[in-house]
C-alpha cells in the first residue's frame, strides 16, 4: 500500500506501485511507526502547500534527523528515516555520504530492544546542527562513549516519544535536555512530555528496584505529584513504561493509596555511612490515578 500525491494538500492511498510514492504506513503491528508516518505526511503536505522546493523539503528532513540525534545523543537508521519523513534508507545514506553522521554496531546488536546499528552526529554534523539550536548542550561524537548498558533503556525512551509525535501540541524534553536545565539535587525523569497544558514525567523501568532504591523512588515520585509550600506540583502525571508484565504489576501495587514504604536516611554526612530506615510512610490518596504503569511490547 502506498500514497500518490494528487496535489500539494491531498494524499490518496492506493494499492500497487505508483510512479511517485509520497508516504506509506507500516502494518498494524507497528502502531508507533504509523503514528510518525501520519504526522510526517501532514507536515510534508503542509510544506508542499507553502511552496517549498524539493531541495528545501530535503533540507528540512535532514534538519529533523540531525536535531533528533542532537537531543537524544544517538538513534538508529529506521527511526531517523521516519522522524525525517523519508523511506528506505535514503536519508541516513545521504547523511552518511555527507559525513554528517557516524555509525557503530552495538555489542548486543540484534538482542530484543537493541538496534542492529546506532547513529551519532559526526563533528561536521554537530557543527551543522548547532547552527540552528537556541540552547546548546555538550555532545559526545565518539560512538564508543555511548553507554552500551543503557541502549535498550534509551531506545525504548525514543520509541515511546516518537509514538506521540503526531499529537497536536505535543512537546518533550529528553534526559540530556533536562540534565542541562535541572536544579542541583533535584531528580529529573527520563523524559518530560507536555500535552494540553499537562506535564507528564516519563520513567523507563526495565529492571526491578528493591529495598531502599524502591522506597526512595516511590517517595520521590509522590513528592513530584504534590504541591510544595504553595507551589504547584512539578508534574501532573507520572507514566512508568516497562516491557515486563511483572515489573508493571509490582509498580501498580506499590503506588496504590494506602500501601506502605519506608523513608531512609544516613545518620551522618559521609558517603560511607550506612543507610537506615527512620520511619514508615503511606502512599497518599491524593496521587490516585496519577501514576500510570504502561507495558510496551
Amino acid at each position: 500500500m502506498c500514497y500518490r500525491r494528487l496535489n500539494p494538500t491531498e494524499v490518496q492511498c492506493q494499492h500497487g506501485s505508483a510512479k511517485k510514492v509520497f508516504l506509506y504506513f507500516e502494518n498494524d503491528k507497528y502502531l508507533w511507526r504509523m503514528t510518525i508516518t501520519h504526522h510526517t505526511k501532514t507536515a510534508l503536505t503542509a510544506r508542499l502547500a507553502s511552496g517549498l522546493t524539493t531541495r528545501q523539503i530535503g533540507e528540512q528532513k535532514q534538519r529533523l534527523a540531525l536535531e533528533w540525534l542532537y537531543r537524544w545523543g544517538w538513534s538508529w537508521p529506521t527511526l531517523l528515516e521516519q522522524i525525517g519523513g523519508a523511506k528506505g534508507n535514503r536519508l541516513t545514506a545521504r547523511l552518511e555520504k555527507n559525513k554528517l553522521i557516524t555509525t557503530m554496531v552495538p555489542e548486543a546488536a540484534g538482542m530484543k530492544g537493541i538496534p542492529k546499528k546506532i547513529v551519532l552526529l559526526s563533528e561536521r554534523g554537530l557543527q551543522e546542527t548547532e547552527r540552528f539550536q537556541e540552547r546548546l548542550m555538550r555532545y559526545e561524537c565518539d560512538p564508543y562513549r555511548v553507554r552500551q548498558s543503557h541502549l535498550r533503556h534509551d531506545a525504548l525512551a525514543q520509541r515511546i516519544t516518537a509514538a506521540q509525535m503526531g499529537r497536536p501540541g505535543f512537546t518533550f524534553l529528553t534526559e540530556r535536555e533536562l540534565a542541562s536545565r535541572s536544579q542541583k539535587a533535584v531528580k529529573q525523569p527520563d523524559i518530560l512530555w507536555k500535552l494540553n497544558e499537562k506535564k507528564y514525567a516519563i520513567e523507563i523501568e526495565l529492571t526491578a528496584k528493591w529495598d531502599r532504591h524502591l522506597d526512595q523512588f516511590i517517595l520521590a515520585t509522590i513528592r513530584s505529584l504534590l504541591p510544595v509550600e504553595g507551589a504547584p506540583p512539578r508534574f501532573d502525571y507520572v507514566l512508568l513504561y516497562t516491557d515486563s508484565p511483572a515489573i508493571r504489576d509490582r509498580y501498580q501495587h506499590s503506588f496504590e493509596p494506602g500501601q506502605t514504604f519506608h523513608k531512609w536516611e544516613r545518620p551522618g554526612t559521609q558517603n560511607t555511612d550506612k543507610w537506615k530506615i527512620v520511619r514508615q510512610l503511606m502512599v497518599p490518596e491524593e496521587i490516585r490515578g496519577k501514576v500510570i504503569c504502561q507495558l510496551f511490547e
